[in-house]
């Protein structure tokens, strides 16, 4: 009921989780000098995609998620949040037809942490991330979805107790890319093609180590403001929802009541 309970805060935007699968290491072939081993640390569980309508709106959404520091002991035993301001998330193409995923996608999803080689700055890492790596992938049409967040510097948000929140500098990761594909063999169609030879030329020079994680399930539990069925009831009860039919738990008086909103009970005669 992590998720939920995030869900029920409110400020965010949109939330989304991905349950991902450890990466594996044959799955993405990566040119000569990138670090293609991810380490049994940096073995990732999954992300979870918040975002919100301005920076100060995300300082209120901290500042009131307490409730939430206190329940990671009861899910995770790590947990680090990462920032990307103003235009550092960007969509490039997005042809994935769910929406509102419940579980599996129905496509085949990666998601990439990238770690930047020291001797390249942070504007030059951006800079041919954006500009070489994005432009070419998101010309290719095996490419369904392509997103890019370019975090900024690592920051201990929160503490947890009995969780772990903070990062050595060797373990920092300085950007994410979200990349879809219709199935695993089109991901390795993509590796073999002109525009994945072009998005990856002279990558080594800005790029130390790249870790991909298969996704496994997504679950949108935000929407432009306003929490999702799946958001307010969980996982399970809202495919049962979806698969009955029971459309009567869409009514406004039914959300409000999930929502935090009470039913004022008659009183009693005599009472």
């Amino acid at each position: 009921m992590h998720g939920p309970t995030c869900a029920r805060l409110g400020i965010t935007w949109q939330y989304t989780q991905f349950h991902l699968a450890h990466d594996p290491g044959g799955i993405w072939r990566a040119p000569d000098g990138v670090v293609r081993q991810t380490p049994p640390e940096e073995q990732w569980d999954g992300i979870a995609e918040l975002t919100y309508t301005s920076v100060a709106e995300r300082q209120r959404w901290l500042s009131s998620a307490g409730v939430l520091e206190r329940d990671e002991q009861n899910v995770f035993g790590e947990v680090v949040a990462y920032m990307a301001d103003g235009d550092g998330s960007r969509t490039y193409v997005d042809r994935v037809p769910n929406r509102t995923p419940n579980g599996p996608l129905g496509v085949s999803r990666y998601h990439l942490l990238l770690k930047r080689q020291p001797h390249a700055s942070v504007e030059e890492f951006r800079a041919r991330l954006t500009g070489t790596f994005a432009i070419h992938a998101a010309s290719s049409p095996l490419v369904l979805k392509l997103r890019i967040n370019l975090f900024e510097p690592f920051e201990e948000v929160w503490q947890s107790e009995n969780v772990e929140n903070a990062l050595p500098p060797e373990r920092v990761h300085d950007a994410s890319v979200e990349i879809a594909f219709r199935s695993p063999l089109e991901l390795a169609e993509f590796q073999r093609s002109d525009a994945y030879a072009a998005a990856t030329e002279g990558q080594a020079g800005y790029v130390r180590q790249i870790s991909v994680f298969p996704e496994r399930e997504a679950y949108a539990m935000i929407q432009q403001g306003r929490a999702t069925l799946l958001g307010l009831r969980g996982a399970s009860i809202a495919q049962t929802i979806a698969e009955a039919g029971a459309v009567t738990n869409l009514d406004d008086d039914v959300l409000e009541l999930f929502a935090g909103g009470a039913i004022s009970l008659p009183s009693r005669a005599g009472g």
